[in-house]
């Protein structure tokens, strides 16, 4: 076999971590108001060119820090911002 001269992409963060800060960021700025409707995983995934794997775990990570509420067959809404997230986006 013929190895080929590929070096190693470095790994500062995975898609994921910035998918959830992408988004965290917007709720904290206040882009998205408590009650707002995020938009589908597919309309979300076309939106930031990445998987709706990639998705699903940015949100899962946003509903574990109280940002979003995640309801099945309703959808997924912004909750208000706990003083943590808010004091860490300062930060």
């Amino acid at each position: 076999t013929l190895a080929l001269p590929i070096e190693q992409v470095p790994r500062t963060s995975n898609l994921s971590s910035r998918v959830t800060a992408a988004i965290e960021a917007l709720l904290v700025e206040r882009r998205m108001q408590p009650g707002d409707r995020l938009p589908s995983e597919r309309q979300l995934a076309d939106q930031f060119a990445v998987s709706r794997t990639v998705i699903r775990e940015a949100v899962r990570s946003l509903h574990a820090k109280g940002l979003l509420e995640v309801r099945p067959g309703v959808g997924t809404t912004v909750r208000r911002p706990p003083a943590s997230s808010v004091s860490r986006s300062i930060t």
